[in-house]
């Protein structure tokens, strides 16, 4: 069985019991919860690291300030789960399923979304400081103030996608796709200058 505030290093998980969906404080490291069923699971304040949730099912999990650094989610459910405030440095989520997802602030810098399908997702305000969205579908996302700072957005499509007030220095936006997608008049100069126009 899991507890709270309980340590858990290179243990598989895949077939643990939780005793109820509320889980406060534990700390995992490099743990496996492949194919889990965590559908509904509750985390406040968890520290997962280098942990593999490759086809678990996350289907409406809820998660408050809890860390995912460096964790897997590939093929994994996250069909309606809550990410608040939560930390998931170089974590990768390609080939996940990501349907009504929904991420509130937060810290997920150096993240892997390469060919996602992320279209209308609202990323507002998020930390997605040299996150990989090559090739994933942003269409209609909502970036406005996040910090996407060396973002990859190598083949991405950015059509309809809202980028004002968002930090993108070092984001190559010519290699995105682009049409109707919202700008400030501050991107729009470094966007011009990238295209190697001369302001005057």
């Amino acid at each position: 069985m899991i507890h709270s505030h309980e340590e858990y290093t290179n243990r598989d998980l895949r077939d643990a019991v939780w005793p109820d969906t509320e889980l406060s404080g534990a700390s995992f490291t490099g743990c496996s919860f492949q194919g889990a069923d965590l559908e509904g699971l509750s985390t406040k304040g968890c520290l997962f690291t280098d942990c593999d949730f490759s086809f678990a099912r996350l289907q409406g999990s809820l998660h408050l300030r809890s860390s995912f650094v460096n964790c897997r989610f590939s093929g994994a459910s996250l069909f309606g789960a809550v990410f608040r405030d939560c930390k998931a440095v170089g974590s990768n989520f390609a080939g996940a399923v990501l349907t009504g997802l929904e991420i509130f602030g937060g810290n997920f810098s150096f993240s892997i979304w390469e060919g996602c399908s992320l279209k209308k997702m609202d990323f507002r305000g998020c930390n997605l400081n040299s996150a990989n969205f090559a090739e994933a579908d942003l269409e209609k996302a909502v970036l406005s103030a996040c910090n996407l700072r060396q973002a990859v957005v190598r083949g991405a499509n950015l059509k309809g996608a809202d980028l004002r007030g968002a930090a993108i220095g070092g984001m190559d936006l010519k290699s995105a796709r682009m049409q109707n997608t919202k700008i400030d008049l501050e991107q729009a100069v470094l966007l011009a200058e990238s295209l190697g126009a001369k302001l005057e």
